[in-house]
């Protein structure tokens, strides 16, 4: 299913797995903090830590819905996939692309191109 993705054939699989990553590891020290795990820090760098967690969530965020797009046309996939599909489906309607919905199959030899 994965190797015949548009997402895997353009190269850009690397893009939401970095982004879902980022997305992971910057969520983290908000939720460690709210459940506790971080009172041994003291409370400036625990501040700081959810600042900054929070931040690289927020980016990721972005990076993932924004980057992920048609060679063709531009069409940002990961955004239309999250907004047109459940919460449950968006990653695997995603991953089953086999071209874009916006433009249809590839035009040139040079759109499986990363971006």
């Amino acid at each position: 299913m994965f190797d015949r993705a548009i997402i895997t054939k353009t190269h850009q699989w690397w893009k939401f797995i970095f982004g879902l990553s980022g997305l992971v590891v910057g969520g983290m020290f908000p939720l460690f903090n709210f459940a506790g795990m971080l009172q041994w820090i003291n409370e400036d760098t625990r501040m700081i830590l959810i600042l900054v967690g929070t931040a690289v969530a927020l980016i990721s965020f972005a990076f993932l819905f924004l980057s992920i797009r048609c060679p063709d046309c531009g069409a940002r996939w990961a955004w239309m996939a999250a907004r047109t599909r459940s919460h449950k489906e968006w990653i695997v309607w995603l991953f089953s692309l086999q071209h874009c919905p916006k433009c249809g199959p590839p035009k040139s030899a040079g759109s499986t191109r990363s971006l």
